[in-house]
């Protein structure tokens, strides 16, 4: 039955996973044994419960009165100051955030909670699938914190599926995840990029940028939204390979241009914008500071049949604009995550402010400016911030035509703030 539900010409969005499928999770991995034993309990400090008992998913070392346990890692009570049960959490000493939240129940059958959150996050995708919300062809199926399955990515690109650990909870679960993405996506292959920094920072493990199962390409092809066709590279490109995040959002900016319109796409990776764009009959230029991934940018064209509208400069974004000389209709700055911690926005707050000046000098009269922050850190505050003060130094006034988040497969948490991560704003300049 859940075949059926999975089959791939279904995983397009026609057909959704029905709740019933549920009673079949302890069959779908059928001969995978996974036991994940309490070693004991915690005990939150009162400053915490709030916060905690409020859904809050991650608790860190400050946050604990006292801990009662007789292993390192492992399962374990939360309870209040008071010794009330609050959640399970899965407890490592070798973490900052010890304890990750995962279930308000005090008996979790881990292996079936994981397979039936798994299954819920898909069948919400194919939801916003069959909505128009989400390319059917490629989207994130699960996102962490947000599908209660905190430390745990997986997206979907066609024939392949790559997945991210974040934390212990998750890297104790690796062999029980690659099965069941196997078992409920039936990808060709499987990969992991687990090469991201947090994991070493926070949690004390080593990267991993791997192929898990079946064959895995060094290049992935897919297709966003019927119409556009993206290479791109498998373990050394960003994220998992693909900004999904940014998916909705090319098919929103894509509405702003027409046959000739020049665009300006800053920090383009691969082209998502540019190519995206250029298939709408925009003339784009392409700025991208990695010469590999400049050259997918080519090959994008190419493949694309836009190579004579895509023009590509390598170099550094934040250097590059300072000898572009000519004008612009649309641009759209989407830097890499560039401030890590609340400490360093007030660092880097004037590089995005000088960025934004010069972007605003390089359009042409009725021009807009698209601009993004995907860094926590850097909070929906400081990017207005830092737009206002550009604006105030070159003596502008300016409208906010549209704000912009991450695509819908990438759902925001409300009592996990740092799950919004993506903020963006389509600006236009006033007359006096």
């Amino acid at each position: 039955m859940v075949e059926r539900f999975l089959a791939k010409e279904e995983v397009a969005g026609s057909s959704p996973v029905s709740r019933s499928s549920f009673s079949f999770v302890p069959q779908l991995l059928e001969g995978f044994i996974l036991f994940m034993k309490k070693i004991g309990k915690v005990l939150l400090k009162s400053s915490a419960e709030k916060k905690i008992r409020n859904f809050y998913l991650w608790i860190y070392k400050d946050e604990i009165e006292k801990v009662v346990i007789d292993d390192d890692e492992g399962l374990v009570d939360v309870l209040s100051p008071k010794g009330e049960f609050i959640c399970v959490g899965y407890y490592s000493k070798y973490s900052r955030n010890p304890i990750k939240v995962f279930s308000y129940s005090k008996k979790v059958d881990v292996d079936f909670e994981v397979s039936k959150r798994i299954l819920m996050a898909l069948e919400e995708r194919f939801r916003m699938a069959k909505s128009g919300l989400v390319n059917p062809n490629s989207f994130r199926v699960v996102f962490s914190e947000s599908d209660f399955l905190p430390g745990l990515v997986i997206d979907k690109y066609g024939d392949y599926v790559g997945f991210q650990i974040r934390n212990r909870f998750f890297e104790s679960l690796r062999d029980y995840i690659i099965e069941a993405i196997d078992k409920l996506l039936s990808p060709i292959g499987i990969y992991e990029r687990s090469d991201i920094d947090y994991r070493m920072q926070e949690e004390n493990l080593s990267p991993r940028n791997v192929p898990a199962k079946g064959k895995v390409p060094d290049v992935i092809n897919i297709v966003e939204w019927d119409t556009t066709r993206f290479l791109f590279p498998t373990f050394s490109g960003q994220k998992t390979g693909f900004f999904l995040d940014q998916s909705f959002n090319r098919k929103i900016i894509s509405e702003l241009v027409s046959a000739e319109t020049k665009v300006l796409d800053m920090f383009s990776y691969v082209g998502g914008f540019g190519i995206f764009l250029a298939k709408k009959g925009a003339n784009v230029v392409c700025v991208e500071k990695s010469l590999e991934y400049s050259d997918f940018i080519k090959e994008n064209a190419e493949a694309n049949g836009v190579t004579n509208k895509v023009r590509v400069i390598t170099g550094d974004a934040f250097s590059v604009i300072d000898s572009i000389q000519e004008k612009f209709d649309l641009i759209i700055l989407d830097p890499p995550t560039f401030v890590k911690s609340l400490s360093e926005s007030r660092k880097r707050l004037p590089m995005l402010i000088d960025l934004i000046k010069k972007s605003f000098q390089l359009l042409n009269d009725n021009g807009k400016l698209v601009v993004f922050s995907c860094s926590y850190n850097l909070l929906k505050e400081h990017l207005i911030a830092a737009i206002r003060i550009a604006c105030m130094e070159l003596g502008i006034r300016v409208k906010v035509e549209r704000e912009l988040m991450q695509s819908p497969d990438h759902p925001w948490a409300l009592q996990m703030p740092e799950t919004l991560y993506l903020k963006g704003f389509v600006l236009s300049k006033l007359p006096y």
